[in-house]
């Protein structure tokens, strides 16, 4: 989380860390953002950091908020887990909205 800071800092850019079933972080313009993921039981983890990098940046592309975005590619990496593949696993864009919503009261935002 330092080192997303730092560099976030230095270049001006978003950075997001992924941690697991910690959740992730991202900093942008001097703000630190972290949510937790949300409670699954995993059954296949392989399209995981691909359905949440996908939500991620269709979410930035889209005009949302970074702390928005970084709650929609929360829950579909979340949701991903719980299904078997890759592509197949990939939640839709009203499943992830729906989980996001959900994970909006458990942001921590804190000033970088």
């Amino acid at each position: 989380q330092e080192f997303a800071a730092a560099l976030s800092a230095r270049h001006g850019l978003v950075v997001v860390a992924t941690l697991g079933r910690a959740g992730a972080f991202a900093a942008a313009a001097g703000i630190g953002y972290r949510l937790p993921a949300l409670e699954v039981e995993a059954r296949d983890t392989v399209g995981a950091g691909d359905a949440f990098a996908g939500a991620l940046v269709a979410a930035l592309d889209r005009g949302e908020a970074v702390d928005a975005a970084l709650a929609v590619a929360i829950a579909a990496g979340s949701i991903a887990c719980t299904r078997p593949g890759a592509q197949a696993a990939i939640p839709s864009r009203h499943e992830t909205s729906l989980a996001a919503a959900r994970l909006q009261s458990a942001l921590v935002r804190t000033p970088l």
